[in-house]
């Protein structure tokens, strides 16, 4: 019936499920019960609801609120982008933001320098309030060895057996081009 393996043993195995499903008490049980409670609700408000052959927020004012605000923040966040991004590209600091981003591995970097440094300036403030540095060192660590790891990160990430154990489960095997 089907070419694949797994899926013949996964079908044989829902196939053998649900006939067991079918003649257990279970099914009769919840049959019992389920029948005239859809019987009794067949015609009621909420089921029209549930069903959604009746819209509760459609024209609401409620949506019409909602959806204006969405629309007043996104203006106004393209307005911050059309005055703030000129200015940004120009500057020490976050002139090579949009320039790192096209690149993983820059970006990785990026982000590993900021968290060795949150972790730095958070040892130091948990030294200052005399506070538990144990998570500040332990933020400094990991950002220290993410920078260790410069450039890597890709390699890594495309190297990694748990990874490659993780997708070998979507690709398919020898029999299943044809398997329905």
């Amino acid at each position: 019936m089907y070419n694949s393996v797994t899926v013949r043993f996964l079908n044989r195995i829902y196939l053998a499920l649900s006939h067991a499903y079918q003649s257990s008490v279970t099914h009769k049980f919840f049959k019992g019960i389920g029948d005239p409670i859809k019987r009794a609700c067949a015609n009621s408000n909420l089921n029209t609801i549930i069903n959604g052959t009746k819209y509760i927020f459609r024209d609401s004012y409620f949506l019409k609120i909602y959806k204006g605000f969405f629309a007043l923040i996104e203006r106004f966040m393209h307005f911050l982008h059309r005055i703030l991004v000129e200015p940004i590209k120009h500057t020490f600091f976050l002139g090579d933001t949009f320039e790192i981003l096209s690149d993983f591995d820059e970006v990785m970097g990026f982000v590993s320098n900021i968290i060795l440094w949150s972790g730095i300036l958070v040892t130091i403030v948990a030294i200052i309030f005399r506070a538990h540095i144990k998570f500040g060192i332990a933020v400094v660590v990991f950002g220290f060895i993410m920078s260790t790891l410069k450039g890597k990160y890709l390699a890594i990430i495309k190297n990694s057996k748990a990874l490659e154990f993780i997708l070998s489960f979507f690709e398919l095997d020898k029999g299943g081009e044809a398997w329905w």
